[in-house]
């Protein structure tokens, strides 16, 4: 997250241009984590968020790490964030640093043992 802006062209690229590429199982992250098997007494958990400070080519040098970019390049014969970056650019303005606010999904409960304790598990 980052700004109104950014983040509806980040959606964009994320669902319309990249979306299909994406490997099945990233859908637990895009639910976040509610849908995956989860066989333990699940407890409440806190929030948290990844607060990072970027320039414009750190933003594009993490989508370059994203796997769909890398199925699509492969498949595509081009990657599709150079044009991207481009879109991003204009966007981003003369601003060197933005805040990136990276929310994290955290799932949390307890197990019990052989001897019926409760343990603590998490995902």
């Amino acid at each position: 997250m980052i700004d109104e802006e950014l983040d509806r062209l980040l959606a964009d690229f994320y669902e319309n241009t990249i979306g299909r590429y994406w490997d099945a199982e990233r859908r637990y992250v895009d639910e976040h984590y509610r849908t995956i098997p989860f066989p333990f007494k699940e407890t409440s958990a806190p929030s948290f968020v990844n607060v990072q400070h970027w320039t414009r080519e750190h933003l594009t040098g993490y989508l370059n790490t994203w796997s769909a970019v890398k199925h699509f390049t492969r498949q595509n014969g081009y990657n599709p964030v150079v044009a991207f970056s481009e879109v991003i650019g204009r966007a981003w303005g003369e601003v060197p640093v933005r805040e990136v606010r990276f929310p994290l999904f955290l799932r949390t409960g307890f197990i019990h043992s052989i001897n019926d304790r409760l343990l603590p598990a998490a995902l």
